[in-house]
């Protein structure tokens, strides 16, 4: 399934925010906060959502990442 366009822009939008260790620790942060509160968000699927738009993201989408490394 190939992921809707405002997805990938999303990604490309994400991709281009996330530029330094800070930046990619604060967006890092924000992901993990507000998944718990999306509970029909597919976190298995989100977290390929990159590769599919062919986005090389600098940042994991994960619950489990640290967002301090």
């Amino acid at each position: 399934m190939v992921p809707y366009g405002p997805c990938c822009r999303g990604m490309v939008a994400l991709n281009r925010t996330a530029l330094t260790g800070p930046d990619r620790a604060t967006v890092c942060g924000c992901l993990k906060g507000i998944a718990p509160r999306l509970p029909v968000i597919n976190l298995t699927r989100a977290a390929d959502l990159p590769r599919a738009c062919g986005v090389s993201l600098n940042v994991i989408i994960s619950p489990s990442e640290d967002c301090n490394r």
